[in-house]
This record gives C-alpha cells, sequence and structure tokens, in this order.
C-alpha cells in the first residue's frame, strides 16, 4: 500500500514545494475527484490510444487497487500509482498507470515526488506504459504492430 505524501513530507511540504519550484502531490478521494477529471483522462486515454483506461482507471482506484494523487495548486493535475512485484524477477515496483499535468510535463513536475513515493512503499523501480513507440517504422518491416512499450527505471538509494 502506498503511504500519503503528508506522511512523506509532513509540516515541511511547503518549503519543500518553494525549494523546488515544482507542485505537491496529496492522495485524495477518488470518489470525490474522478467526476471532475474524467474529461482529462478520457483527453489522456485518446492521446495514448487507450479508449479503455477511464473504465480500468475508475474500477483500480474504487477498488483501492491503485491511489490518486493531485496536484496542492489546484490545478487539475495527477498521477494514478499501483504497486506490483513481478513474478519473474521478485523486483517490486511502483507502476505509473496515468499522469496528467494541464501545464506541462507531468514526469518533470512530480518525478521527484514519484520516486520518493516509491521508496516509501519499498520499490526499487518506477515503470509506465506508452502506445508511442519508437520502435513502429522497424517493427512493420517484421511484420509486427507494436501495443505498448513499457518503460522502467531503477531508483537509487
Amino acid at each position: 500500500m502506498l503511504p500519503t505524501p503528508d506522511r512523506l513530507f509532513g509540516q515541511k511540504s511547503q518549503s519543500w514545494n518553494t525549494k523546488r519550484r515544482t507542485s505537491l502531490l496529496l492522495a485524495v478521494d477518488p470518489e470525490k475527484a474522478l467526476p471532475e477529471l474524467r474529461n482529462h483522462i478520457v483527453k489522456l486515454a485518446n492521446k495514448n490510444t487507450y479508449p479503455e483506461m477511464p473504465e480500468y482507471l475508475e474500477d483500480h482506484l474504487k477498488t483501492n487497487k491503485a491511489f490518486l494523487f493531485m496536484d496542492t495548486s489546484g490545478s487539475d493535475s495527477f498521477v494514478v500509482l499501483s504497486t506490483h512485484t513481478c513474478p519473474y524477477r521478485k523486483v517490486r515496483t511502483l507502476f505509473v498507470l496515468a499522469a496528467f499535468c494541464g501545464e506541462g510535463d507531468a514526469d518533470k513536475l512530480y518525478g521527484e515526488q514519484v520516486d520518493q513515493l516509491a521508496r516509501e512503499a519499498e520499490c526499487t523501480e518506477v515503470e509506465f506504459v506508452s502506445s508511442r513507440r519508437g520502435w513502429e517504422r522497424a517493427a512493420k518491416k517484421y511484420g509486427y504492430s507494436p501495443v505498448e512499450v513499457t518503460y522502467r527505471k531503477k531508483l537509487n538509494g
């Protein structure tokens, strides 16, 4: 289970936020937030060609398989995270199911906080899947049609 960012950053969150020039993510109740975020989730799904994304996220959030973190600045930016352990590699991973930032690059804005949440959840890696493919042209030559690509990074310390 993921810790809440307020437990991670406590009362120091405002100074942390100012020094980093980034917004702070806080865990929120998905039941309250989903109606406001639904349009952004649909845009994200269309951008990444995942039409089933809204229902998948809603199901995972409502059943506590995933956790919603929203920007404290009041913007509609958010990330949806879950954890899993790879049965083959025996590695615990924080998986970014969705990241939306109305004001730019979600990874640039929230990357450090996501890494910190991963460490607190005892994960050694962060992963996300994207339908944006760099290998698509070469794959077509061999009869493949790419579906998605998984990106992974190992966390230091």
